[in-house]
């Protein structure tokens, strides 16, 4: 008795999941349907609707120019950055001659005070 039971729970959880399917597959096909007769009617009357999934050549023309642009634009920023560092360097090594040049100016009065007081 307990084998026809265990059967029918099996063939009924069956049923249920092949009823759920066909639900989603029905739901998938109206949706469908409905998109399909919108642009039919739509184009009938002239309308031209585009296919969202397909890029149009201006659209392409955009995005390749865009893409242009963002390369220029990222190798002119390099450049910016290699003239600043090209800039510091030059500043830095002005500032260490201008401290060379101090340090030889102290070191020479030193030396004039230290004859100086020799005499």
């Amino acid at each position: 008795m307990s084998r026809p039971t265990g059967l029918k729970r099996l063939r009924k959880v069956g049923m249920i999941r092949r009823v759920e399917s066909s639900e989603d597959q029905e739901s998938l096909a109206v949706t469908t349907a409905v998109t399909t007769t919108t642009t039919t009617r739509l184009k009938a009357r002239g309308i031209v609707v585009p296919d969202p999934n397909q890029i149009t050549f201006d659209e392409q023309i955009i995005r390749d120019i865009q893409a242009k642009l963002d390369a220029e634009l990222i190798e002119e920023q390099k450049l910016t950055r290699k003239q600043e560092e090209e800039a510091n360097i030059a500043l830095i090594e002005s500032w260490e001659n201008i401290q060379a040049m101090m340090e030889a100016d102290r070191l020479l009065a030193e030396r004039l005070q230290s004859r100086k007081e020799r005499k």
